[in-house]
């Protein structure tokens, strides 16, 4: 049992070594592709910058088992050397590759053991996220804007039934849910805001409604958490939310005509 974990901490660990050039790799082209087309739409930036997630994170699972298969690091068959052979073995081993190997090898458990700490991690904080969410949603007071949301929905071809209201637990506009979505405002937001202004932050919700960014972003998370330790990915995750706030901000000016200021809550 001791020498599987040991082998499985080597492979995870070497892994973890390929995903960070292989990440360098999927974020330049990303970023080539991107400036050598301008006038691409945000709708395809998002796309193109979600699927190059989502190829780092598969990259980095098909280095994991072609390592799986690969790997003869640790015999488990007794060597058999005799007196007259021992001194070219030990040759081998004094060779500047072998003792590279050695002096690599021996921290592949301590990589493996902080990347599930990090891992873990994590997924604790996304957790406790989730519960604030929940909690939030139990705490919120009706926003009275039924007859606009349905309006809005209706231009922006929204066919799922949302609910908008107000939540002294957030700072900025938000959506939360997938299935039922609620709208959430802060409660301070009709004070510095008009008539038109909030129709518009209503609509770019919306927006994110029709999308289904929602259940998308959390797929971001969870591949996020797979890759925290590559800080590529987190430039990649990073355009992603860009580009996802300026498709709903489009929407919105196509439906309107004139853009109005968003407050970002990404």
């Amino acid at each position: 049992m001791q020498n599987l974990l040991y082998n499985i901490s080597q492979v995870l660990g070497i892994t973890i070594i390929h995903s960070l050039w292989q990440g360098l790799i999927v974020y330049i082209a990303l970023r080539l592709f991107l400036t050598a087309t301008p006038a691409l739409s945000s709708a395809a930036k998002y796309r193109v910058s979600y699927f190059t997630l989502v190829s780092t994170l598969g990259w980095f699972v098909v280095t994991l088992f072609q390592q799986l298969n690969q790997y003869n690091w640790l015999s488990t068959t007794a060597l058999q050397i005799t007196s007259l052979t021992l001194p070219a073995v030990m040759q081998q081993v004094n060779a500047p590759a072998n003792q590279l190997y050695f002096t690599i090898a021996q921290y592949m458990p301590y990589l493996t053991m902080a990347y599930v700490v990090g891992v873990v991690f994590n997924t604790l904080k996304l957790s406790l996220a989730w519960n604030s969410i929940y909690r939030i949603r139990k705490n919120i007071t009706d926003g009275g804007f039924e007859n606009t949301i349905k309006h809005l929905s209706t231009k922006l071809n929204v066919a799922q039934p949302v609910k908008a209201a107000f939540s002294e637990w957030v700072d900025v506009p938000c959506v939360t849910g997938f299935i039922k979505p609620i709208i959430l405002l802060p409660v301070t937001l009709t004070t510095y805001l008009n008539t038109d202004e909030i129709e518009a932050i209503l609509m770019h919700e919306l927006a994110h409604v029709k999308r289904n960014d929602y259940l998308f972003n959390f797929i971001q998370q969870v591949v996020s958490i797979l890759l925290f330790f590559n800080p590529f990915a987190r430039l990649i995750a990073n355009i992603i939310n860009q580009e996802r706030e300026n498709c709903c901000d489009d929407a919105v000016v196509r439906v309107t005509g004139s853009p109005f200021y968003m407050p970002r809550h990404f």
